[in-house]
């Protein structure tokens, strides 16, 4: 097999090439070059000139200078026009390209908002989410798990932990969390999950491994703040009320 980059690495190895050539083509563009084409007659090869091994002579020019076409010699101006205006659409191209084999969205890629919505940004991020989230459950599969029960019960037959062998399967039952994100309009997400909820359509530990933090670090936190509250003389509302969600049409949007 391949790896899953490989579509990538090989987009990228071609456009390092493309604009290593570009750089050089911009370099020449940049430095007005000439040459000297015989007209026949007496032709005067200037003081000022050195000669190449195959006996044409060669003047360097310094910038802002004007010179004298030497006499029976004609002047002939070498003009690539490089750098070409073609140069940034066929790069963005290629990133397009790259950001597809990656499996990530252009413009997180390419760090390129230009013509980028609130619609085209929130579609593209869903699916580098997703993605993302992909490639974390393989990596737990595949390393965090095993690696994990092989060190624990490592551990605990060479008494580096204080644990014995009955108890493997109680402490092997771990659930490691992936890294998660806020969501692009957090306000429409948040009353989601809350009807959610209500309607048992999803349990409050899904909504919170969601946004990557534990049930049990999140009712530890509210305990002791409730608990602390009762300790000032304090009342903390359990239900705050919701404020009324603002209505965006999306689709007017304007352009970035």
């Amino acid at each position: 097999g391949v790896p899953w980059m490989y579509s990538a690495l090989l987009q990228l190895h071609k456009m390092g090439k493309f604009e290593d050539a570009a750089l050089l083509a911009a370099l020449i563009g940049a430095s007005k070059m000439g040459f000297y084409q015989e007209m026949g007659g007496d032709n005067l090869i200037p003081d000022d000139s050195r000669i190449d091994e195959a006996g044409n002579f060669i003047q360097k020019i310094e910038a802002g200078e004007f010179g004298v076409v030497p006499s029976g010699y004609e002047f002939k101006d070498f003009n690539p026009n490089y750098p070409d205006a073609q140069v940034g659409p066929f790069l963005k191209s290629m990133l397009r390209g790259v950001a597809s084999g990656l499996g990530v969205s252009y413009h997180s890629l390419a760090n390129d908002l230009e013509s980028v919505n609130f619609s085209s940004a929130r579609a593209g991020v869903l699916e580098e989410r997703d993605q993302w989230m992909m490639l974390q459950e393989w990596l737990k599969e595949h390393f965090h798990e095993p690696v994990f029960e092989l060190w624990l019960s490592n551990s605990c037959l060479t008494k580096k932990l204080p644990f014995s062998l009955d108890r493997l399967d109680k402490l092997s039952d771990v659930y490691f969390q992936g890294k998660r994100w806020p969501w692009v309009d957090p306000l429409k997400d948040v009353n989601a999950n809350i009807a959610a909820i209500k309607n048992g359509l999803k349990s409050r530990s899904a909504v919170v491994n969601e946004s990557g933090s534990d049930i049990e670090d999140v009712f530890d936190q509210l305990a002791m703040e409730t608990d602390l509250a009762a300790d000032k003389g304090l009342t903390i509302s359990e239900t705050p009320n919701a404020s009324p969600e603002s209505e965006v049409d999306e689709d007017e949007e304007e352009t970035a």
